[in-house]
Parts: structure tokens; sequence; C-alpha cells
């Protein structure tokens, strides 16, 4: 067994791509995913799972999971550990391998499913900048094993959201959510020294002017925080309370309530079909527009478009 593990810990993976393929043979399927490029920065997969063994590879982003469903008694060996390696995956569970660490998983009889997420470590790195006294790479990020926490829970409940039901903006949400983890994870299960809280973070008029106007420009997209961010000109790790405090609402809400209008207008003119709208406005297809837009205004585009025409 250390022959194997000391080969296996001399892999690298580069992303949840090449994770999942690692993990393939110890799993029983993977249900739910989204990869690349559609939320910057974070990965996602549910995967269901039952007893296996292995070593894992070293992994070029930092590593969650959560369980959201059956039970299983495991062993996770990892250096660094905030809590015991003995643990049990149930509902709310939560796990974290940080990026370059290897894990040995032990589990014995029983069946999960696991919400899996990987972060990009650039995320973590703005986070601690942020937030750390001093070189942020003086700071160790812990691992952590069957712990439940509410505001981590909260984020990846989040996530999982928007992986099984996408909705508009999900980009905005799960990179916004990715930033709140990596909070968290740095007040809780890092060796640091904490700045001092700093006075507000707030956009001014030019900034915000510029964050309206991009999200306007790019409602077809599926942009995310970081490109709104981007074009104001603002630092990604403030930029959604800052536009939440300037605007009274969040990038995402904005977002939304951005698509459902330049919808309506479309709905008005019957130039084009409801699907062509819903591709034109952002949404991943009609049944999406029709979800969002009736969650919205109380009723379908289709009957909003014929009540105009009464």
């Amino acid at each position: 067994m250390e022959t194997s593990a000391s080969h296996e810990r001399n892999l690298t993976v580069e992303g949840l791509q090449d994770a999942m393929a690692f993990l393939a043979p110890h799993v029983h399927e993977f249900r739910c995913r989204r990869l690349g490029t559609d939320w910057a920065g974070v990965e996602a997969v549910v995967a269901h799972q039952g007893g296996c063994e292995f070593v894992s590879p070293v992994a070029n982003f930092h590593f969650l999971e959560m369980c959201v469903g059956g039970s299983l008694k495991a062993i996770n060996r990892l250096n660094g550990l905030a809590t015991p390696a003995e643990c049990v995956y149930r509902p709310g569970a939560l796990f974290l391998l940080p990026e370059r660490r290897a894990v040995h998983h032990i589990s014995g009889k029983g069946d999960v499913l696991n919400l899996q997420v990987a972060i990009d470590p650039t995320i973590m790195r703005d986070v601690k900048a942020d937030m750390v006294k001093g070189d942020p790479e003086s700071s160790d990020i812990l691992g952590y094993n069957e712990v439940f926490n509410p505001t981590i829970h909260a984020a990846m409940s989040a996530i999982h959201r928007e992986l099984i039901d996408p909705q508009a903006g999900g980009a905005m949400v799960a990179e916004a959510m990715a930033q709140a983890i990596c909070v968290e994870i740095v007040r809780r299960f890092s060796t640091k020294t904490l700045k001092q809280p700093q006075g507000k973070h707030t956009l001014s008029p030019a900034q915000l002017s510029a964050a309206l106007e991009f999200i306007d420009e790019n409602l077809s997209r599926n942009i995310g925080l970081n490109d709104v961010a981007s074009a104001a000109g603002f630092s990604t790790s403030h930029f959604l309370r800052a536009f939440t405090a300037a605007f009274g609402k969040s990038p995402h809400a904005h977002l939304t309530d951005c698509r459902i209008g330049k919808a309506r207008l479309l709905l008005a003119d019957r130039k084009q079909t409801i699907a062509e709208i819903a591709v034109a406005c952002g949404f991943y297809d009609q049944p999406h527009m029709t979800k969002v837009f009736k969650k919205q205004l109380g009723l379908t585009p289709g009957r909003y478009r014929a009540d105009i025409e009464r």
C-alpha cells in the first residue's frame, strides 16, 4: 500500500475534470456537473459514492465536499487536518482538501450523495491578500473533516441549487459563493493573523455606471461577478457588498431584472420566437426563461405576449 500511496501522491490533477477521471472507479456515478468556463474559477459535481479506498493525487485547486444525502463511515488521512481523521459522511457534513495536498480515503459500507466543488486557488489568494496581515502566503490553509459550519453550508447549498436547477445569473451566484467560502475558510481554518476590519468599500458613481453599463451590454452572455467587477475597476472580493450597498440589490438580482426587462420588450415586438428571445436575453433555454419569468411576473412569456395583443 505504501508504494501505491507514494506513487499516487506524485500525480497532479489540474481541474475537477481530471479529478473525476481519477475518482470514476471509486464512485457509482456523477449525477450533475458544471465544468469548464460557465462558472469562472468554480466547478461542481454531485457524486453517488459507496465504500472504497484510494489515495488521491495532488490537486491544483481547493477541493470541498458536502454530503447531501445518505450515510457512510470513513477515515480521511491528511496532514494538517483541523479535526480528527475518523468521520461520518452524513447530510451537511463538510470536508476540505486544500490545494497541493493528498488524502488517503478509506470508507466502509454505506451509500452517499456528495456535492464536490473545486475552487481556483487564485480566488483564495485574493481573499487572503485582503484579509491576512503581512505576507498572505505565510498563512496556511488547514484541511477539515466532518465539520458543520453554517456559513460554508449555506454557500455550498446555493451552489448545489444552481447546479441542479440553473437560473439566470448562476455564474455570479457560484462565484460569490466561492468567495464567501474562502473568506470563512481563512477565518476559521487557517494559520493567520487577520487585518483589522477596514471601512466600508464603496463604488463611485462612475464605477457604478460602468458596472450597470457592462451588465446591460452583456445580457446574452453568462457573465460572472469577476467580469462585472473588472468592468467597474473594482476589487472582486469587495464588489458584491459595494454594489449592493450602492444600488440596493445584488448584481445577480439586477442582472435577472435586466434580462426580464429585455424579454418583455422583445415579446412585445413579436419579431422573434420565445425560444429565440430566451437565448438573446441570456437564459439557458425557453423553459428556463419561462420559469424565471413566471417567478418574477406571475405569468408565462406566452401569456404575457398574448395579453399585450388584447
